[in-house]
């Protein structure tokens, strides 16, 4: 992928993300929690279409990362979720509910 390639001075990760667990991320009913994500306060950059994985790939930047130099290719991640259903849905929701306010 062409896109791949950022001017010298870029901290840019690309993010790898499956399009199968897409459908899930908008189903009623499912809680999604992000385990291996983006850092808070990062910024979108692009995206691309791996056409040899045919997954989605999100480029983003933020001050954490290792710098991209002249010509360099990103490093690339993927994001890791749980999903929550039924049963453990309800269970996850009680968490949440007593975290906020906990205040934790």
């Amino acid at each position: 992928m062409n896109s791949e390639i950022f001017p010298r001075g870029k901290r840019i990760r690309k993010y790898r993300i499956d399009p199968q667990i897409l459908p899930g991320l908008f189903k009623t009913g499912v809680f999604n929690e992000i385990i291996n994500g983006i850092p808070e306060g990062a910024q979108f950059r692009g995206y691309a279409i791996d056409h040899v994985t045919n997954n989605l790939v999100i480029f983003v930047e933020h001050e954490s990362f290792e710098m991209i130099h002249e010509g360099g290719e990103s490093p690339t991640h993927t994001i890791v979720a749980q999903t929550y259903f039924g049963k453990d849905l309800h269970v996850m929701k009680r968490f949440i509910k007593e975290a906020m306010t906990s205040g934790t």
